[in-house]
């Protein structure tokens, strides 16, 4: 039943086990600099492993939020993977966070890698 469900606990630790195979930097990786964003529901981290760097930003908040991510940390380029904790709609789709340059808009309860 939970394998069939996109929305089930079982396809959301999927996911993050899937990113973390993917991303060694999370797994392996030593945390390396904070990333200030100006607000307090959304952090964000670099991890670094074998010369590799990704930053993880995390929106805790319960609603949309919108920031600008330095690049003086992490010269990333664009989002390698995203992860929204909200249920899929009918169509099977979850919100999706947005990058425009050094804007990142995240939906309520996701993170993002940048990379």
């Amino acid at each position: 039943e939970q394998v069939k469900d996109k929305n089930s606990l079982f396809n959301f630790y999927k996911k993050i086990i899937d990113f973390k195979l993917t991303y060694p930097e999370i797994a392996r990786g030593t945390i390396t600099d904070l990333v200030d964003l100006g607000k307090g529901s959304i952090s964000g981290y670099i991890t670094e492993y074998n010369g590799e760097k990704l930053m993880l930003v995390y929106c805790l908040s319960d609603k949309e939020q919108t920031v600008e991510v330095p690049k003086d940390k992490l010269n990333y380029s664009s989002i390698a993977a995203q992860l929204c904790a909200q249920d899929c709609d009918s169509d099977g789709n979850t919100p999706q966070a947005t990058l425009s340059g050094s804007t990142l808009t995240m939906p309520a309860g996701s993170f993002v890698i940048l990379k």
